[in-house]
């Protein structure tokens, strides 16, 4: 004989029973998981966490009275707006969940043994709140595991997920390529993690992985070692995975940063200032091509070398070396100082350098944005040069001497063997020497004014103004 169908209840009226008791039912319910979590620091998060989630709104109760009687796939729609931490925190986990489930459903359970309904109604009653708060439950967990797989199986990105002792446990596609392009093999399951990138960044994940307390560093730029290759920069991101309030494992992003590294590299190379890096010691790691224009040099071959090569001047080589002394002190700093080109010519700079630092906060040597004063200085005794012609002109009185000064003048910026100043007719059919340097004598220092050969007067007027 077949048992009767429990009675058929709408959902509106197991909704207007729970709003009725809802303060009975919340006290029910914290006392149970009060009982339920252990451990005093541990107790004290969740419940801090869970009284949180019913101030706003996100707490399974309240979701079951605000959306009883759905589809389930309306309760997945909803849930994937809700807040993801409902699900993973330091605070709260995925079986924090279950336990919240089970207590709010045995809470209303024990209510409905208050209330006079017939044993028909309560079992239709608690048939439909498990089905309720079990199908709340499958949304929230269906709605991360849909963005979690958005996020691993879509996009550029590289995933992997490593023990608490940063052991590989399994990774994506996408981690695999970027291991192939870098060491053309696959991660081995149980190879730590940081072995995969270069000696200099390891240290970053044996400090994250080795503080369970630990706020989860942000993005990083590091570098996958590659074999026989430059290394590989990614950007780098850790997700700790949160099981019973404690942190179990991580989930690790890895994004091939090498097309947007290039791109910087073009600009840098383009810039109209030098830029360079050097460490501790002062041996360049990076110089771009301004650099290498301002020291004399090939694009490259500031490869192997240091600034001491080209600061030969003992007042130059001290500006720097205290400049280097106060970088190690993480000071930042602006000075002129001169270097010496691989030609031996001597060229004014100004330095603006600041710190370098690795992914620990330690300094490892300067970054600095130089600017060649070349012009700027040659300009202004080019200026100088003109004032004091000037001078000359309004103040000595004899011609000649007025002319033998203003040539000295000018002879640092015109280099010429003999310097010759004539004076030309107007019509420019005659000509005359006024002055000549170093002094020549010949027939033409005796003549006055003389006819001007027609080879000359074609050059003349082929001959514009030239404004030094």
């Amino acid at each position: 004989m077949t048992p009767p169908s429990p009675v058929r209840i709408d959902p509106e009226i197991l909704v207007k029973v729970l709003e009725q008791h809802r303060e009975k039912i919340y006290q029910n319910w914290f006392t149970a998981l009060r009982q339920e979590w252990t451990g005093e620091a541990q107790k004290k998060k969740k419940l801090s966490f869970f009284e949180q989630k019913i101030a706003d709104g996100q707490d399974l109760l309240s979701l079951l009275l605000a959306y009883s009687g759905k589809t389930e796939a309306y309760y997945q729609y909803i849930c994937s707006f809700t807040n993801l931490e409902f699900i993973n925190s330091p605070k709260y986990s995925v079986l924090d969940v279950f336990d919240e489930a089970a207590a709010l459903e045995d809470s209303i359970l024990n209510l409905f043994q208050d209330l006079q309904f017939s044993e028909d109604e309560r079992q239709s009653l608690s048939l439909m709140v498990h089905k309720e708060i079990l199908g709340l439950v499958k949304a929230l967990l269906c709605s991360t595991a849909d963005l979690l797989a958005s996020l691993v199986d879509g996009g550029m990105r590289g995933y992997c997920q490593v023990d608490d002792e940063g052991r590989i446990v399994c990774a994506d596609q996408e981690f695999q390529d970027l291991l192939k392009r870098a060491r053309s093999r696959k991660p081995e399951p149980g190879e730590h993690l940081e072995e995969l990138f270069v000696e200099s960044d390891r240290a970053f994940f044996a400090k994250a992985f080795a503080d369970p307390e630990a706020t989860p560093p942000g993005s990083q730029r590091l570098h996958l070692a590659a074999y026989q290759k430059a290394p590989i920069p990614v950007g780098t991101e850790l997700c700790p995975i949160v099981m019973d309030g404690q942190r179990r494992s991580w989930y690790v992003c890895l994004v091939d940063l090498s097309a947007l590294v290039e791109r910087e590299k073009e600009v840098y190379e383009s810039l109209p200032v030098g830029l360079v890096q050097v460490d501790l010691q002062g041996n360049f790691r990076y110089a771009n091509r301004k650099f290498s224009e301002i020291l004399g040099l090939e694009q490259h071959e500031w490869q192997g070398k240091d600034l001491w090569e080209f600061l030969l001047d003992e007042e130059a080589r001290e500006k720097v070396k205290k400049g280097i002394m106060e970088r190690r002190e993480g000071k930042q700093g602006e000075y002129e100082t001169k270097f010496t080109r691989k030609s031996g010519k001597e060229v004014p700079v100004q330095i603006y350098a600041v710190p370098e630092r690795n992914l620990q906060k330690e300094i490892i040597g300067s970054f600095a944005i130089i600017r060649s004063l070349e012009q700027e200085k040659a300009s202004a005794r080019v200026q100088k040069a003109v004032t004091g012609m000037h001078e000359l002109m309004a103040k000595e009185e004899k011609w000649d001497k007025m002319l033998d000064k203003v040539i000295q003048e000018a002879k640092p910026f015109i280099l010429y063997d003999l310097c010759i100043v004539s004076e030309i007719s107007p019509d420019q059919k005659h000509i005359r020497r006024l002055r000549a340097l170093p002094p020549i004598k010949n027939g033409m220092s005796h003549m006055g004014r003389w006819e001007t050969p027609d080879e000359m007067t074609r050059w003349l007027k082929e001959q514009r103004e030239t404004l030094i």
